[in-house]
């Protein structure tokens, strides 16, 4: 996992670094050496790219070709020649006959859809450039900004992996409890089983490590060419970065080392009698927790009853409040289930019940520290949750879908009148400067586009439209004429002033300036789009209606998905290991109760981690929802998580009861097992 997660953050920056390498550097006059015009249109969720060159000097090759483009020359990424193999209607999108492929060193990832193409010279409205590579990457990709790669990285897969390492050193150590007491009784000093423990540990984590290098290199390979992972990047000529997985590994080796050393000596003293057992539960263990709920209640409360959560106060609050909140459950996960299990234990009539429950609390350290990393990737997931609902919240298509803005830099009047014929759901032809625009379109098409954003100002249109009609709209209480109408609706001031021409907008006639098609794309939105580069080849697209954030939210979604599934496994694992894998506690435990004829040891073990587990989820569900909730009321858009939080929460609730069955099998097979401990012990 960390070898993993190391290969995406580096692959994630050196996404950023390769999307700046391949933007045209622009340049004033004395400095030009060629001309650029690029154009962003939107495909199969991605942005075809498509960048225009003409050379007016000794331009130098762009990234990845070994020479610049010479006029009638196109050149596309292997992703652009799978498209066109599998989609026809792409083809229109490539203007001319492909000379060559751009090799991986000029793209940013392995599918980007790129495409150069060389004219002999520039249009109008190009502009001009000295070389390649800029500080800012223009293109609108959908991707993750690296800050919340890293974020999502460490707060939902980081988090629980590092629970995990600690738990299997000291489960490592447990295991070798036999050994160690009768090493001790030899004479072997605590000094040395310390260091016997962790160099001990170091080896076995090396072989892991040594095991997980081809797993890794394998999953990168695999997950990265289709974004499986929420990204896709061009791996290192190793696979996986060499340094950084040095430094990662190193990290992880000297923690198992110090857990392990730390393990041994508290297993040393619990042998030589002088343990002091468990610590106790001070209060200042629940300062953390108490404090962050605080503070996360504070958005919550005052947001669920005035709808406002923008304020800076509380965006420090959430800041402040959700890892106190965290981590302060984490410190009292221990007091939560013991003084249940002790509580509900006391009142049980049966005695299987009553042995069970009284476990619980016995056990409450180790089942507490079992649910830890439970608690962290659920918690984390619910934010994950908040994250997803508030990026999907801030661009939210209309009844008709997204509206769409196509410009034409270069007005040729019949490309234009072609681009307008394209069947669409509604289209609407703007002409002429902002004070004296034009608006073309049928009365049904008007009424709609602007029904789409205001329902009653459409209906109002429609009303008075009049198939090949000329009018004005005015504001409501101006004279109104029979060429200058007044509407109603809140949102009529998009056409005050506007003269409005209710014809189809391909038959118009005057004369084309600053051109300016709206939009509502059919179903299709990929044929329509490759319909319009084939007429209009340098026409720009641009979504009007949704947010910048739009193309962040499918790969977000994906990498939440692919780390909290990575949290989720080290929860789990560390759920599993750290009690179906403690034999020697489970074997005192039967040993126990079968010299009192008790003979359901393992029923007893798996009612206990089932309610212990419970009682985790519970608690971790509630923690997850109010940092979520907190999220959301901060973002302002009205929107709950509780949606896909009972979906995480459903989901790690089948995954522990698949851990607790498996649980239940080995705790089975070790009740038959001889003990291994004398009976007085």
């Amino acid at each position: 996992m960390a070898l993993l997660a190391v290969a995406m953050w580096v692959g994630s920056r050196d996404r950023d670094d390769r999307g700046l390498a391949q933007e045209p550097h622009p340049a004033g006059a004395a400095q030009t050496t060629f001309h650029v015009a690029q154009t962003d249109v939107p495909y199969d969720g991605d942005v075809w790219t498509t960048i225009y060159v003409a050379a007016s000097g000794d331009p130098t090759a762009p990234p990845g070709l070994d020479h610049f483009p010479q006029p009638g020359e196109v050149w596309v990424s292997p992703a652009v020649r799978d498209a066109l193999d599998t989609d026809t209607s792409s083809a229109s999108r490539v203007p001319g006959s492909i000379t060559g492929t751009i090799s991986a060193a000029g793209l940013q990832s392995p599918d980007q859809l790129l495409v150069y193409v060389a004219r002999t010279s520039a249009g109008r409205t190009w502009y001009s450039a000295d070389g390649w590579g800029e500080n800012a990457d223009v293109a609108g990709r959908p991707t993750v900004p690296s800050f919340v790669v890293l974020a999502l990285i460490l707060g939902l897969a980081g988090m629980p992996a590092l629970l995990l390492q600690r738990a299997v050193a000291r489960g490592a150590v447990l295991a070798r409890g036999l050994s160690m007491r009768r090493l001790f009784r030899l004479g072997v000093s605590r000094r040395t089983l310390s260091w016997a423990a962790a160099t001990d540990a170091v080896w076995c984590g090396l072989t892991g490590f040594v095991v997980a290098l081809p797993v890794a290199a394998a999953a990168v390979l695999l997950s990265q060419p289709d974004a499986v992972l929420g990204l896709s990047w061009f791996p290192p000529p190793t696979v996986l970065p060499l340094i950084p997985s040095a430094v990662v590994a190193a990290c992880l080796l000297g923690g198992v080392a110090i857990v392990a050393a730390r393990g041994s000596a508290e297993r040393v003293a619990a042998i030589a009698g002088d343990d002091r057992g468990p610590l106790p539960l001070r209060a200042w263990r629940r300062v953390p927790f108490v404090a962050g709920t605080a503070l996360l209640l504070g958005i919550v409360v005052p947001g669920a009853l005035t709808g406002h959560g923008h304020a800076s106060g509380a965006v420090w609050a959430l800041y402040l409040g959700a890892p106190l909140a965290l981590v302060g459950g984490v410190l009292i996960l221990p007091e939560v289930v013991g003084r249940l299990g002790d509580t509900l234990g006391s009142r049980a009539r049966g005695v299987g019940a009553h042995l069970a429950l009284k476990r619980v609390g016995w056990d409450r350290d180790a089942l507490a520290a079992a649910g830890a990393g439970l608690l962290v990737a659920v918690t984390c997931a619910w934010l994950a949750a908040g994250v997803v609902t508030d990026l999907g919240a801030t661009s939210t298509a209309g009844p008709l879908g997204y509206q769409y803005s196509v410009t034409f830099p270069v007005a040729e009047d019949d490309s234009v009148r072609a681009v307008a014929s394209i069947p669409a759901v509604t289209r609407v032809l703007l002409n002429g400067p902002p004070r004296h625009r034009t608006a073309t379109g049928t009365c049904e098409d008007l009424s709609r586009s602007l029904g789409a954003v205001d329902a009653g100002a459409g209906d109002a249109l429609a009303a008075v439209c009049v198939p090949n009609s000329v009018f004005k709209v005015v504001p409501l209480g101006r004279p109104e004429t029979a060429d200058r109408i007044a509407i109603g609706g809140s949102d009529t001031w998009r056409l005050v002033g506007t003269r409005i021409v209710a014809a189809d907008p391909s038959t118009v006639e005057e004369p084309l300036r600053d051109p300016e098609l709206l939009v509502h794309p059919a179903d299709d939105l990929d044929g329509y789009f490759s319909a319009v580069m084939g007429q209009a080849p340098l026409a720009t697209v641009a979504n009007i209606e949704a947010s910048t954030y739009l193309p962040m939210i499918a790969p977000t979604q994906r990498l939440l998905v692919a780390t909290s599934a990575m949290g989720a496994a080290a929860g789990l694992v560390l759920w599993w290991l750290s009690t179906a894998g403690e034999g020697d506690r489970f074997s005192r435990y039967h040993m126990r109760l079968s010299a009192v004829g008790h003979t359901r040891a393992p029923a007893l073990h798996f009612w206990g981690q089932a309610f212990a587990g419970a009682v985790t989820l519970v608690f971790a569900t509630w923690v997850g929802w109010l940092v979520a909730e907190a999220y959301t009321v901060i973002g302002g858009l009205g929107r709950s998580p509780w949606h896909l939080g009972l979906v995480v929460t459903a989901t790690a609730a089948s995954a522990l009861m698949m851990a607790l069955a498996g649980g239940l099998v080995a705790a089975r097979r070790r009740s038959h097992e001889p003990p291994r401990y004398p009976t007085a012990d």
